[in-house]
């Protein structure tokens, strides 16, 4: 009864202890990239950790150390597939603004706003692919990314309102774009006055270079 009190309390011992072994592997396992090599790095560090029970009597570990195991590996699993759905969400927000910039950018406008709200809108929800929207069209009119006339047409677009009472224009739910015109006009003028003085620049600079060589021509 002794040698079976002792190999019960190892196997007691073993179960509490197994969270801090895949606290160990922590690194690793979040280093996964899918389910398949998640599931190698744990069957890996599981073997390794079972070495040392190998002797014990498996009624002894099944009773009294493996559902201390599963526990343990179902939290960490669980951390793991929560983190790896965020992770996975985040990288289609990121690429589905790119291919609204670009699809904007590229005078696609209508189809390309209504791809953006569906596509954010099923993982992110319509509020998320609204403000998603609005950023990027701040962003895109405020930078001059893209031209007044794609302007005119993208704060024209219509989208579905945020009370889901019908269609709005992008107008509508950006009121701070109001003054989108004035800003074209500030960066066309701003571009022509930059380009004005780098040729003003370039003018003196030619100038000084013919000064300088009709000096040394003249040995004066």
């Amino acid at each position: 009864w002794e040698s079976y009190g002792y190999a019960q309390g190892m196997a007691q011992m073993g179960g509490q202890d197994y969270g801090a072994h895949l606290a160990n592997l922590q690194t690793r396992l979040d280093g996964a990239t899918d389910p398949a090599e998640y599931n190698a790095i744990l069957s890996e560090g599981r073997s390794e950790y079972m070495r040392k029970y190998n002797r014990l009597n498996p009624a002894l570990l099944n009773k009294h150390m493996f559902p201390q195991m599963r526990q343990a590996e179902a939290r960490v699993a669980a951390g793991w597939t929560a983190q790896r759905t965020k992770r996975i969400q985040e990288e289609r927000l990121e690429s589905s603004n790119q291919n609204l910039s670009i699809g904007l950018r590229g005078g696609n406008i209508e189809e390309t706003v209504q791809n953006y709200m569906t596509d954010v809108g099923g993982t992110h929800g319509s509020k998320a692919a609204r403000e998603g929207l609005v950023r990027q069209t701040e962003l895109l009119i405020k930078g001059g990314g893209i031209s007044q006339g794609a302007a005119e047409r993208l704060l024209n677009t219509q989208v579905q309102a945020a009370d889901g009472s019908g269609l709005v224009s992008i107008r509508d739910i950006v009121p701070g774009l109001s003054n989108y015109k004035q800003w074209f006009i500030d960066r066309d003028t701003k571009q022509y006055n930059n380009d004005r003085n780098a040729e003003k620049i370039e003018t003196q600079q030619y100038v000084d270079q013919f000064n300088a060589a009709a000096k040394n021509s003249t040995g004066t």
